[in-house]
């Protein structure tokens, strides 16, 4: 059908003139869901766009209802046509008279600034604008904004870029509009969506987006009660006794194929709401996992860690072969009972996409009681039970990281610990079988072998610290210098001793990536085995906590003393005002004042250590992450042996509910200390960590 445009027309008016008359009625609702400026500037462009976002919407959902059907495709009619006569209709329009609009008409100005490549935008964009034909209203205003403040984070990428998730979780891509996607796209779909092609679902089924699993993690992260944190046993929590009941009960059921009984006892596990286990998805090789899923073929409950915990420390290419693999996904073996009868759901319905499909998305209650006739005045509900879960696995001698990592509870241990812990697969399923065991729920359904390790990936193995400080360590050795060297001589054997001091300072304390380290002259000169650090939230000082000096970082300290003293001696020998200067501070910090780690830069400046002098002008060989050591100690201290309570000290992480010097604790901090710094002297001697002499022993 030929179309003919009238110039003389308004804009708008030659725009319904390029459309089919099949079309009016839906661009009549495209039309007045934006609010326009009385020059209809760009209205084919903004159109157009709009109608575009509404079929990559559309496509979105696998098997729609005639009419909606019939929308999509008459918004791709809409978007052809006048994607074709854009000069015709609205001539080009200058952008520069926009710009100053753009304020006004927040829904246009988004129009005009989403291109192809904002696929991630465009299908929120889509869905918000079948929620306005649905209901006959505008676009909202301030969802538009998020979305077109979202447009210049996810930028434009060329063909074969891609934007990760885990990325864009770094930039705060979607804070704005992502809650209020979810909510318009669950609205959508169930006025839209037939399951005609999928799984047959009940009038009662609301499946959830895979994001409020992850809001609901979130939440209990960020959010966690401080009893519930320590673990304490109380009337919210059930008895062991009592949970042994409860769980051996819900084997029982399962046992005798009943599809309640499944959900209760993944919601026992991990702890999360019956409505949100029924929609959790089902992994296989082609519904790869996103968030959180079950396995059905593995018979594994898997929980990816980059949305929890994002910006983790990821070590350089090339020393990436002095560190331990990790990975990023937690997997959880299920008990074998529970394994089969879901897996014989599956056989029954292959068609299955959600956890909710396999059990005909069965009503269960968290308030209801699992015991059929109780006579404990305790209620023993499923919410009481599950909370019960991490307390449990606790009592029955698995540590918090574990504990934690097996319920997908890590408010039990707090969010700073999982940046620096990794965890084996072989701890994994030490953890499954001494929990299932005293439950009475059996072995898991996989072998220690078939799991993966998870958790920091900068954590250094025996071999690569001792490839590291050698490496240090013969740099100076290399070049240490003769009795008549001259100031660069010198000068470099100091910076490069200066680095091993502080490294090795550093690596034992557990000190964070800082510019400047608090290594204060009056703190370290003496003899004392423990100094104040304020490295966290930018040095704030309300933050300040001790942290150890074991005794071979004091014995270095006092080797670099002696050194500094004989540096001293050398350079005031030296008619260079540079030199001088030098001499002169390490004059004063030998006597107690300032910084104690002093250097001079290629500048003339004295500079104190920090991160980047200690750790970043090294060769690649041996370029680590400057934090090494706090990946490190929480590693090797748990596995010889040390407790929690112990391994917080020594990292000073202060979480609430798991503070220091509170009746909550039961250890005294000195014997705390000791067993870390015990620990710490038997490692060192292991790898063959030892201090190092500068150009004077005493």
């Amino acid at each position: 059908m030929t179309m003919l445009i009238f110039p003389d027309l308004e804009p708008v008016a030659r725009l319904r003139s390029a459309i089919p008359e099949s079309c009016h009625a839906l661009l009549a609702q495209l039309l007045g869901m934006v609010p326009q400026p009385p020059d209809q500037p760009a209205c084919a462009t903004s159109i157009a766009t709009l109608a575009k976002c509404l079929v990559d919407y559309a496509e979105t959902i696998a098997n729609t209802r005639p009419f909606f059907v019939e929308w999509a495709g008459a918004a791709q009619c809409i978007h052809d046509s006048a994607s074709n006569h854009i000069l015709d209709i609205q001539g080009l329009t200058p952008s520069a008279s926009l710009t100053g609009r753009f304020s006004d008409f927040p829904a246009l100005a988004l129009l005009l600034t989403l291109k192809e490549e904002h696929h991630p935008l465009r299908v929120p964009f889509g869905a918000e604008i079948a929620r306005c034909l649905l209901e006959q209203t505008q676009l909202k205003q301030d969802y538009c904004v998020a979305l077109r403040r979202d447009t210049a984070k996810y930028g434009r990428p060329q063909p074969g870029d891609v934007r990760m998730p885990e990325d864009l979780a770094e930039l705060g891509f979607g804070r704005g509009w992502l809650v209020r996607f979810q909510k318009i796209d669950v609205q959508v779909r169930r006025r839209v969506e037939l399951d005609e092609l999928g799984p047959r679902r009940p009038q009662h089924a609301h499946p959830h987006h895979v994001l409020d699993l992850l809001a609901r993690l979130r939440w209990r992260l960020d959010y966690p009660n401080p009893k519930h944190r320590q673990a304490a046993i109380d009337d919210s929590h059930l008895p062991l006794a009592h949970y042994r009941r409860v769980a051996t009960m819900l084997r029982t059921r399962v046992e005798a194929r009943d599809g309640a009984a499944v959900i209760q006892s993944l919601c026992l596990l991990v702890n999360l709401p019956p409505r949100l286990l029924l929609s959790l998805p089902l992994v296989t090789g082609y519904r790869p996992l996103n968030m959180l899923g079950i396995s059905v073929q593995t018979g594994c409950l898997q929980l990816n860690l980059r949305a929890l915990f994002p910006n983790r420390a990821r070590p350089p290419d090339a020393t990436a072969n002095l560190f331990h693999f990790s990975g990023d996904t937690v997997v959880v073996p299920l008990p074998a009972f529970l394994v089969q009868e879901i897996q014989r759901r599956s056989q029954t319905c292959p068609q299955a996409l959600l956890l909710g499909d396999l059990v005909d998305w069965v009503q269960a209650d968290s308030r209801d009681s699992l015991i059929p006739v109780e006579s404990c005045k305790l209620h023993a509900s499923l919410a009481r039970a599950s909370k019960s879960t991490g307390a449990i696995s606790l009592a029955l001698g698995n540590d918090r990281l574990v504990s934690a990592c097996v319920g997908a509870d890590f408010s039990l241990i707090g969010s700073a610990r999982m940046y620096y812990a990794r965890l084996t697969g072989r701890e994994i399923h030490t953890g499954c079988t001494r929990l299932y065991a005293g439950i009475g729920w059996g072995v898991p359904v996989m072998d220690a072998e078939h799991l993966p390790s998870l958790g920091s990936r900068a954590t250094l193995r025996p071999d690569g610290a001792k490839h590291l400080f050698s490496a240090l360590a013969e740099a100076v050795t290399a070049s240490r210098p003769g009795r008549n060297a001259h100031a660069p001589r010198l000068l470099a054997h100091h910076t490069h001793f200066t680095r091993y001091c502080v490294a090795l300072i550093c690596f034992c304390a557990g000190l964070r990536d800082v510019q400047c380290y608090r290594l204060l002259a009056e703190e370290l000169l003496w003899g004392q085995d423990q100094i104040v650090v304020h490295d966290k939230q930018g040095g704030d000082a309300l933050m300040a906590q001790p942290t150890l000096l074991n005794a071979l970082t004091r014995e270095q300290i006092r080797l670099y003393a002696a050194h500094a003293r004989a540096l001293v001696q050398r350079l005031q020998r030296i008619n260079d005002r540079q030199v001088l200067v030098l001499a002169q501070e390490l004059r004063n910090a030998l006597a107690g004042t300032g910084p104690l780690f002093l250097t001079l830069s290629s500048s003339g400046t004295v500079l104190a250590a920090g991160a980047h002098f200690t750790w970043r002008e090294v060769p690649e060989s041996i370029k680590v992450p400057p934090n090494i050591g706090r990946h490190f100690w929480q590693n090797v201290l748990r596995e010889r042996g040390l407790s929690s309570r112990d391994i917080d000290s020594f990292m000073r992480h202060r979480v609430v509910g798991l503070e220091r010097n509170t009746n909550s604790q039961v250890s005294v901090p000195r014997q705390t200390l000791d067993r870390i710094e015990t620990t710490q002297l038997a490692v060192m001697r292991e790898i063959g960590i030892q201090a190092l002499t500068g150009l004077r022993r005493e």
